[in-house]
């Protein structure tokens, strides 16, 4: 750990490797660009597609994030995005049930 409280090295960069693969593995995303690419005449558009706007969203979630860090507390980050995760969970349950 850094002199400033930060997390040094390679444990961020392990970290979101590994997190991205792991609660990634199923997502609807990756189910969709695999039908996109098993019925796609060029598949590596299809990579390029899904890469790209993978890029994008990573690179707009650290941009949200690091701006965020600057002007709330660690604690209170924390409190949001469990919060927000819990609310997307309650939200997608009730959808199931009302379809």
């Amino acid at each position: 750990m850094g002199t400033d409280g930060h997390v040094e090295g390679l444990l961020p960069f392990s970290a979101a490797l590994g997190l991205v693969l792991l609660l990634e593995f199923g997502d609807k995303t990756q189910l969709a660009v695999i039908v996109l690419a098993a019925t796609a005449v060029a598949p590596v558009s299809v990579f390029l597609g899904a890469s790209l706007a993978l890029v994008l969203m990573v690179t707009l979630s650290v941009v949200i994030g690091t701006t965020l860090a600057k002007f709330l507390r660690k604690i209170w980050l924390r409190f949001i995005a469990s919060g927000l995760f819990v609310a997307v969970g309650v939200y997608l349950i009730l959808e199931s049930f009302l379809l």
